[in-house]
């Protein structure tokens, strides 16, 4: 069996497009499932006849999908699309595979009514993103949402003149509330005693803030490998129409937690403007920040500890019984996801968002879940 994916471009190196393939090249590995990662031209060069052949469309903007799906479907293959939950009958598909992002947003809204929050913001919109649509379309007050154009401090700047009129705000992504947080923090205001946060993706990094940011779990991983099993059923079933969801569970964290309490102006929307926030440089830096704790090992955490501490290169070495050189590799690698910075903004980068003690928490979560995966 062979699984054809096709991946949207502009967020094929995006944290949560990189860890859905991570699933599904992980699932496949198990299953012992060809993938083929394909760009258009292919499937027009495709020699083999398609009636059957699933192919998986992993993307978020909607202009990209529609025109995608349709671009499939027309050729004859199958179509599964594999994104966060939006409106079933504003795109082009036979299939889907999504996260429950309606169901999570009910979930927040009464997580804050019963904390006593009815003045509440959303905060971040991206409106060319189908899984940013769908929680725009739960949120109740739409004079109370702003949208991020491109520019995250233009809608910080936004959301700042009105801050007064809200008691909690929720962040459609756990990378606009760590730039909220930080921003909020800055200007004193006391989280959660005088603002409530709360946000969607349980990033590594959002729990590793101070506080810690009460977020909707999204298991991409899962996500990419719930879609190997669909493709595998719809290769088999191929006249079935399968419309799955799968469950995002809320984490309660400090910045909504509030001991003893009892449980802007309309802006403007286009239809379906094509927006990557990735190109914003603070939500860039957010980003690679998340991705260097993710991917670094229980050694590169330690490096770091030292580093920040303000220890020398030749110390660190030494009271990680590691040769020189070894030490500047892992150094350059943690290095290589600031490629565009100077030597010494990866250390800026963690001071600016982590202290000390933070990098100790993240060395103990890498621990705790290697245990809990039996990785010795």
């Amino acid at each position: 069996m062979e699984i054809r994916i096709i991946t949207e471009p502009e967020y094929r190196n995006s944290f949560w497009c990189t860890e859905t393939l991570k699933g599904i090249y992980n699932q496949a590995y198990l299953k012992k499932i060809r993938l083929i990662e394909v760009q258009e031209s292919d499937l027009n060069q495709r020699k083999e006849h398609p009636a059957k052949r699933v192919v998986t469309i992993i993307g978020t903007s909607i202009n990209w999908i529609n025109r995608i799906s349709a671009f499939v479907q027309e050729r004859g293959y199958l179509c599964l699309l594999v994104t966060g939950d939006q409106d079933t009958g504003s795109v082009n598909r036979t299939n889907s595979l999504l996260l429950d992002y309606q169901g999570s947003m009910h979930a927040l809204l009464s997580h804050l009514k019963n904390r006593g929050d009815q003045k509440v913001a959303l905060f971040g919109v991206n409106p060319s993103s189908y899984a940013d649509t769908i929680k725009k379309n739960c949120f109740p007050q739409k004079k109370d949402i702003y949208y991020n154009y491109g520019s995250i401090v233009t809608s910080t700047n936004q959301i700042w003149s009105r801050i007064d009129n809200y008691t909690a705000v929720i962040c459609v992504n756990d990378t606009v509330a760590i730039h909220l947080l930080r921003f909020l923090l800055e200007k004193g205001v006391r989280i959660p005693e005088n603002l409530r946060l709360i946000s969607f993706g349980d990033s590594f990094l959002s729990r590793l803030m101070s506080p810690s940011i009460t977020s909707v779990e999204q298991d991409f991983r899962m996500l990419g490998a719930q879609a190997v099993q669909v493709c595998s059923f719809l290769e088999k079933n191929p006249q079935l129409v399968i419309n799955a969801f799968i469950k995002c569970p809320l984490r309660i964290r400090e910045s909504t937690y509030v001991e003893n309490i009892i449980p802007p102006k309309n802006i403007w929307e286009p239809e379906s403007p094509d927006i990557n926030f990735y190109h914003d440089e603070s939500i860039a830096t957010i980003q690679a920040l998340d991705r260097l704790l993710v991917e670094s090992d229980d050694l590169d955490i330690q490096i770091l500890k030292c580093l920040l501490n303000g220890s020398t290169q030749e110390k660190t070495a030494e009271t990680l019984n590691l040769s020189l050189s070894s030490l500047r590799y892992r150094i350059r690698k943690l290095r290589s996801h600031f490629p565009d910075s100077p030597k010494d903004a990866m250390l800026a980068t963690i001071r600016k968002y982590l202290s000390y003690d933070a990098l100790e928490q993240a060395l103990l979560i890498k621990r705790q879940e290697h245990q809990n995966a039996g990785i010795s």
